[in-house]
């Protein structure tokens, strides 16, 4: 009776295999350290290495598809990024863009009957005589009674009508919801209110303020038209002030000038901002100071 060389199976004397592992018994193995217990699976390091190989190129692998992400990452962002010539010319397109909206802005508070001093240095008048200037007031510089020419009187005068009446002493009483409306064919170029000294004799005088247009209602004052461009006449004939007034509904304007002795001033429209409705201009209050 004898056993396997390999897997210690009984055998039959005379067999050179063996029935159940089916191995040549003529050999021996190299070394009972290269033996296997039964049961257990021998791994050898060749094996082990190949085993490694996938998961070492699988960590390369990923390695460098991360690394090749971020670089394309970083590009885009260079190449989306504008240069400082596109940030300055976005930025000067948005400074001009709010410029705009706040030119409209302003354009359009025509409704407010409060004055705002930041608005009207924007809406201020012009003019290009030398001690000559117009500036926009939150109110009169006085009371009527102070104004040493105080008699109006008017070139025309639009006819009464059911909603009152439009003559020149509408332009000292106070009330900015009434108003002296010419009465001319046209738009009121040309047309002109004056001022006197009722005592008679002459006052020494350098300012004069108004309240332009109809200031009713704003419908009412742009449905009129309203003083633009406007002359101050002396007695003597002089032209002491020639302004541009601003359209501001329910501002007074104040017009200086350099002092000048005189019975009266006069007020002569040259140009009106045309009304949306009637031709007829107005003006609510006027003094002379």
């Amino acid at each position: 009776m004898k056993y396997c060389i390999h897997c210690g199976s009984e055998l039959e004397d005379g067999d050179k295999f063996c029935v159940h592992c089916g191995l040549s018994q003529s050999s021996a193995p190299e070394s009972g350290c290269q033996q296997e217990a039964v049961g257990q699976t021998s791994v050898s390091p060749a094996s082990a290495a190949a085993s490694k190989k996938p998961i070492n190129r699988a960590v390369i692998v990923l390695s460098v598809a991360l690394a090749a992400a971020l670089v394309v990452i970083v590009c885009l962002v260079l190449f989306m990024r504008p240069s400082s010539d596109e940030e300055e010319a976005s930025s000067a397109n948005v400074a001009s863009q709010q410029q705009t909206h706040d030119s409209d802005s302003n354009a359009s508070s025509h409704d407010s009957k409060s004055f705002d001093s930041s608005v009207a240095s924007k809406k201020e008048s012009s003019s290009t005589q030398t001690g000559v200037s117009v500036r926009a007031l939150s109110g009169f510089s006085g009371e009527m009674s102070t104004c040493p020419l105080n008699s109006y009187s008017a070139s025309s005068v639009l006819p009464a009508s059911e909603y009152g009446t439009y003559v020149a002493s509408n332009l000292s009483d106070g009330d900015w919801s009434t108003a002296w409306v010419e009465g001319s064919s046209g738009s009121g170029a040309d047309q002109s209110v004056t001022i006197s000294r009722a005592s008679g004799g002459k006052a020494t005088v350098s300012c004069l303020e108004l309240v332009a247009g109809y200031g009713k209602s704003t419908d009412i004052y742009y449905k009129n038209a309203r003083p633009k461009q406007v002359s101050l006449i002396a007695d003597s004939g002089e032209v002491v002030a020639q302004v541009t007034l601003a359209d501001s509904y329910r501002v007074v304007q104040s017009i200086s000038f350099p002092a000048v002795s005189t019975s009266s001033i006069t007020l002569r429209i040259d140009s009106v901002y045309e009304g949306n409705k009637y031709d007829d201009c107005a003006i609510s209050e006027m003094r002379c100071f």
